[in-house]
């Protein structure tokens, strides 16, 4: 038994067993899927194909041509009759060899004895083909197959039938007649179909399901093989898709389908005229074809993202035609789903809405110029009804809104002109209407293709008033004390009054070149000046008296005026200003190197400190920020701190601080950080007289200390509001300060906190003023702020000092950039060596 089991397993692997069963799998795996899913098969449906049934229907067969094959091979038992015309061959001696018919007696191996070694090497060529057919037949018969399959003798008996046809009968089907159970096969000769091998289709109506059968002849086996599919549903969808496409190819819309990866299954007619591609130009494509380049790849992305949840998206294109040109389309892509709620498809439909752009471009840019127009433009439509104004018209003509007016009211001048005609010919006019104490000029315009009219008004009032002016000018010009003379865009002076020929030392200036009299006025081209009515002042000095003048372009009058003042007196007085300024400036200057000379050395900060930057910018010449340091008993102290204000005031209150310090620390020798700010509080509001009554100075500093005791690695930090940064292996820690200053303060606390750090090597600290952090700048110009100084230091703590030192300053000055300072900046790091 186990040697026959192994010779079984060996024999299902030979090539000729494998190939034929293969090949017997492929031929009724692709039948019965056909039959079972060759909907969703050719339309491509892949989440509505059973891939178990799929598999099945290849497996099945396979492991049934498999089984055959070998028991045909070993199936020769000494003392039965041969099946089939065979020459054997013992499998073991491979020596006994015989050749026996069908129906005769198998004999024992007279060599070997041994009985169930029997293998056949030939058969008859009819035998084989009779039964691969019957093979064929039997795969079809699986138990696992979903559709129903019958086989039926010449009489119409069943012989066999599988579960699916028995359970749509709900019925035993084997050993009843074909013609009794289904009204097809009444007309059909069933001895002529076996004969013939002919295949035959028909639909049948069964319950509420219409049932599809296949009818096939078996020659060899005398029976004819019936395959029956649901195809209700198929049916049904396919009435209902009809109408849609009916509907759709009748639509002026363009409308596409695509599967769910965006590839195009349909378009209308309405597509291929719009945009010039044929159904075999797209059909399986993407539309990404359609790109013009123009929309942007977020609009795609918002688009694919509202589709795939499920929802409607509606939204505009500018797409690229066939020819290359370009077109708008308004489009609708809306998911659709099958009955299990999956999306299948997507469906677009689209409307060319180009010419509505265009039209709605025109109008939009009217109705911007109109806006933006400081001039009245006004739109009035045939009846000469008034249906747009802008703020400029309305304010001439004093109402609150101008819509719904009669022009002819507002305008009389109108009233004997045709409008409807007017503008029906696209006819100009212009009038001249005055509104108050304006004056304006009205250019009317009929725009047929909008069927409306367009005003477009200009306030001449100060063209009538310089005109006024002109004539007046000569009598202001005589009686001004001050020169006042007029000339012409070639420079020739027309008229001149006599404060001018006075100052000038002349009889009079008239006829004279301007530039020949004001030599300032040689780079100035005088014809432009005056066409573009520009406003200059320059600045000469004219027999030993220094006079500014104004030059003012009169282009609707074609001149320059001048006017003229005395500003000696003035100029002087401005110079006497200046060197007061630069003498304060020189004291201010040497205040600041007197300043400067108190910080404690760049020597002694580097001894104490090896690793360690200062940034110490100034807003005015010298500062209220500064910065301390002393060492004492092995403790080194460091302080940074910002008084109230800044310039010469801040540089009193930093001069005390400094001073205070010195006295507590290194003479007091007080050495812990909070008793040292208690101290230096009291110090500030006792020389302040500081009391905290009403209307009295609050001034004061803000300040961050802290003690290194290098003995212990213990570092002592006390603040008033300005806090303390540490990194530790990448990590920031930040140690907050009090929120009170050092001066003055209603909601004071009896003492200053005071923290103690354990310190180790490679820790990085920052203390510093608000200044970085509140520095306006950037393209909005606001605050720099303090969670973006601290996001640099987190960035740049593991770099060296020096390095951190330009990051920093080259960051400041970038954001600054042309603004002004706002405050004096102060900002020191040290790391632990």
């Amino acid at each position: 038994m186990k040697q026959r089991l192994i010779n079984d397993f060996k024999s299902a692997f030979e090539r000729k067993v494998f190939f034929r069963a293969l090949y017997m799998a492929m031929v009724v795996g692709i039948i019965l899927n056909i039959i079972n899913q060759g909907h969703q098969l050719i339309h491509l449906q892949f989440n509505h194909i059973n891939y178990l049934k799929l598999g099945l229907t290849f497996i099945v067969p396979y492991l049934v041509s498999t089984y055959s094959s070998v028991l045909a091979k070993r199936n020769f038992i000494p003392g039965e009759l041969s099946m089939i015309d065979a020459h054997l061959e013992c499998h073991t001696c491979h020596a006994s060899e015989i050749n026996l018919k069908k129906g005769e007696i198998i004999p024992e191996c007279s060599n070997c004895g041994v009985a169930t070694n029997w293998k056949i090497s030939k058969k008859g060529s009819a035998e084989i083909k009779r039964m691969e057919e019957e093979l064929k037949s039997r795969a079809l018969f699986v138990e696992l197959n979903p559709a129903p399959v019958m086989r039926i003798d010449e009489t119409g008996k069943i012989q066999e039938s599988n579960p699916a046809a028995d359970l749509i009968y709900n019925t035993t089907l084997a050993g009843q007649n074909i013609k009794t159970l289904i009204n097809g096969f009444k007309e059909i000769d069933i001895p002529e179909i076996i004969k013939t091998e002919k295949i035959l289709n028909f639909i049948e109506s069964k319950d509420d399901k219409l049932l599809r059968f296949e009818i096939r002849g078996i020659k060899h086996l005398n029976v004819c093989q019936l395959y029956g599919a649901d195809i209700s549903e198929l049916l049904k969808t396919q009435k209902e898709n009809a109408k849609y496409i009916a509907a759709i190819e009748q639509s002026f819309n363009s409308i596409m389908v695509t599967d769910i990866r965006g590839n195009i299954e349909f378009i209308n007619h309405a597509f291929t005229k719009q945009t010039g591609y044929s159904i075999s130009d797209v059909i399986g494509k993407n539309p990404r074809f359609l790109k013009s380049g123009k929309t942007t790849k977020e609009k795609y992305g918002q688009m694919w993202e509202t589709i795939k949840n499920g929802n409607v998206w509606k939204g505009e294109f500018y797409n690229k035609k066939k020819d290359g040109s370009f077109y708008w389309e308004l489009a609708t892509i809306s998911p659709v789903k099958n009955k299990d709620g999956e999306i299948t498809s997507y469906l677009a439909v689209k409307e060319d809405i180009t010419e509505q752009k265009e039209a709605k471009k025109k109008m939009n840019s009217m109705a911007m110029f109109a806006r933006l127009n400081p001039e009245p433009v006004l739109r009035f439509d045939k009846k000469g009804i008034i249906v747009e104004s802008n703020p400029a018209a309305e304010e001439a003509f004093c109402e609150e809104s101008l819509t719904g007016i009669n022009i002819v009211k507002i305008l009389p001048e109108l009233k004997n002109i045709n409008i409807a005609e007017f503008i029906d010919n696209s006819s100009i006019e212009k009038v001249t209407h005055a509104v108050g104490n304006h004056v304006y000029r009205f250019m009317i315009r009929g725009i047929s293709e909008f069927s409306i009219c367009q005003i477009y008004g200009s306030d001449i009032t100060e063209r009538r008033k310089a005109e006024e002016e002109a004539q007046n000018m000569a009598l202001f010009a005589q009686l001004n004390p001050e020169p006042v003379f007029r000339f012409n865009k070639d420079g020739l002076i027309l008229q001149s009054n006599p404060a001018a020929n006075e100052a000038f030392q002349v009889e009079t200036l008239e006829q004279s070149n301007i530039k020949d009299v004001i030599e300032e006025l040689n780079s100035i081209d005088i014809a432009e000046f005056i066409n573009q009515s520009r406003i200059t002042t320059i600045t000469d000095t004219i027999n030993d008296k220094i006079f500014r003048f104004i030059l003012r372009g009169l282009s609707k009058l074609e001149v320059c005026q001048i006017y003229g003042s005395d500003i000696t007196e003035r100029v002087k007085q401005q110079e006497k200003i200046m060197e007061q300024k630069q003498s304060i400036t020189r004291s201010i200057e040497y205040a600041s190197r007197i300043q400067k000379a108190v910080l404690p050395p760049v020597e002694l900060v580097n001894y104490v400190l090896p690793e360690n930057f200062i940034i110490y910018k100034p807003r005015d010449i010298v500062s209220g920020d500064f910065y301390w340091m002393s060492k004492k008993d092995n403790k080194a102290i460091l302080v940074a701190a910002d008084c109230t204000g800044h310039g010469v005031p801040g540089a009193f209150m930093s001069m005390l601080g400094i001073s205070f310090l010195n006295e507590i620390v290194n003479k007091q020798s007080i050495l812990h950080a909070d008793e040292i700010l208690n101290q230096l509080r009291n110090n500030v509001k006792s020389t302040l007289s500081q009391t905290g009554k009403e209307g009295e100075a609050k001034d004061g500093m803000d300040i961050a200390l802290c003690i290194l005791d290098f003995e212990n690695n213990i570092m002592q930090y006390s603040g008033a509001y300005n806090s303390l940064y540490q990194f530790r292996n990448n990590e920031f820690i930040e140690t907050k300060a009090d929120k009170m200053p050092i001066g003055i303060y209603a909601k004071e606390k009896e003492s200053f906190t005071n923290h103690e750090i354990k310190f180790k090597k490679g820790d990085t600290y920052y203390i510093f003023s608000d200044g970085f952090a509140d520095q306006f700048g950037g393209e909005k110009n606001i605050k720099f702020l303090a969670k973006n100084f601290k996001k640099i230091l987190l960035d740049i703590h593991q770099k060296p000092m020096k390095t951190q030192k330009e990051i920093l300053e080259k960051t400041y000055d970038n954001w600054k950039g042309k603004h002004e300072q706002v405050d004096d900046i102060l900002i020191i790091g040290f790391r632990i060596v």
